[in-house]
């Protein structure tokens, strides 16, 4: 039987949505960084064991390696990682465009 927990939470979203739009921009604001923490910790992750992302997830991979390179040594990497969040947030606005779908929230 499949999962339905997050057709759950997205259904919560949804009703606080539509009561508090400042809520569901709150919500995909968090949502969005920490999409954009895995994608950078799943990228160093990687490097740092020299395996390869799935084919679906390369494109992916590559743009967040443009973004933010793998470390090589211990830095500050608070700009690189908002970038990476920017980048989630175009592509999460772009697509709600293309669909017409929206999720009841703008980007920051």
């Amino acid at each position: 039987m499949p999962d339905c927990r997050w057709s759950r939470l997205a259904n919560l979203i949804e009703v606080h949505a539509a009561v508090s739009p400042a809520l569901a921009s709150a919500v995909a604001t968090m949502l969005e960084a920490c999409l954009a923490c895995l994608a950078t910790i799943a990228s160093q992750a990687f490097h740092v064991t020299s395996r390869s992302a799935t084919p679906r997830l390369r494109p992916l991979l590559e743009t967040v390696r443009e973004i933010f390179p793998p470390l090589e040594e211990s830095c500050a990497p608070g700009p690189d990682a908002e970038a990476v969040g920017r980048m989630i947030t175009a592509k999460v606005v772009a697509h709600d465009r293309v669909s017409g779908e929206t999720a009841g929230w703008t980007a920051p």
